[in-house]
């Protein structure tokens, strides 16, 4: 009884570690900062994708759960974008391209936010800056099926050759 007990803690132990290990290997969205993203995108012409937020949001943190933890969405985002995530109320002082971003206390947000949604703070916003600098922002949560369509859209430079409207109605999300 003893030996049948012992054997049963070794066991689940031994499961459970497996289960944690697994859940260690997930990949994860490979966040840069915004002016690094401008600078590969020089040499590679993977559009960014920029998901603006702030802590108290929660459709931001739901958008976070929902999409950026979910296996194909992070894989995809990944291969084909360059993602960055910024944090619309940070203090912290950007530079890009010789520009300085500072925090504006009286728009309680930094003007890097301010510059990539034109000034319309909405939360949680995706901003898709192409590799020709064409900047498409959309204010809202997205769920998987329209996260989906939207980074494929982006992603795949459809919309190069196709409105949005026509590729939804022929493109069957799969995630």
């Amino acid at each position: 009884m003893r030996l049948q007990f012992w054997l049963f803690l070794l066991l689940t132990n031994f499961f459970l570690g497996e289960i944690n290990a697994q859940d260690a290997k997930k990949e994860e969205v490979k966040w840069i900062g915004f002016e690094e993203a401008l600078n590969l995108q020089t040499t590679s012409k993977k559009p960014i994708m920029v998901f603006v937020y702030t802590n108290w949001c929660s459709w931001c943190k739901l958008m976070e759960k929902d999409i950026f933890q979910n296996p194909k969405a992070v894989s995809y985002l990944n291969d084909q974008f360059y993602s960055v995530k910024i944090n619309a109320e940070s203090k912290d002082t950007f530079v890009v391209k010789g520009q300085t971003y500072t925090y504006l206390p009286q728009y309680k947000a930094n003007e890097l936010a301010l510059y990539l949604l034109e000034g319309r703070l909405s939360f949680p916003t995706t901003v898709f800056l192409t590799a020709t600098q064409k900047m498409q922002r959309i204010p809202s949560y997205l769920d998987l099926m329209h996260a989906e369509w939207l980074y494929r859209f982006f992603g795949e430079q459809v919309y190069e050759k196709s409105s949005f409207d026509d590729y939804m109605k022929t493109h069957k999300p799969t995630w």
